[in-house]
């Protein structure tokens, strides 16, 4: 049997979710939004993924461990100031290949004003 733990490192919550489960030697990322007052989806990609690796680094795993990541935009044609964001983040700490696999789709985020919410999961 797969040993399974809830754990939230103190983030706050929107609603009835658990921020990460481990699950065997996976982790799973709920869905992150960005800070309240952040209106560019450059600006929103990178106060996601920097929550994402708070999440990760609250659980010892490294940001290089992540395997999947989803990307929900309320607007597809914000892909390309995403996708820059997205890869200057990699970049910034030590990522340069090897990226995680990932989806990116056009979807209406749960609470209104924001462009975009990522989920992911890694690997311990």
């Amino acid at each position: 049997m797969v040993n399974i733990e809830h754990l939230n490192p103190g983030v706050p919550i929107a609603g009835p979710y658990t921020p990460v489960i481990k699950a065997g030697n996976l982790l799973f990322i709920s869905g992150q939004i960005a800070d309240q007052g952040i209106e560019e989806v450059r600006e929103q990609t990178t106060n996601v993924l920097e929550k994402i690796n708070f999440l990760l680094e609250s659980c010892n795993v490294a940001l290089k461990n992540l395997i999947k990541v989803n990307v929900y935009l309320t607007n597809i044609e914000d892909f390309q100031e995403m996708n820059e964001a997205y890869r200057a983040f990699f970049l910034k700490y030590g990522v340069k290949e090897n990226f995680p696999t990932r989806t990116t789709i056009q979807a209406q985020p749960p609470i209104k004003g924001f462009c975009i919410e990522i989920d992911a999961i890694a690997v311990l």
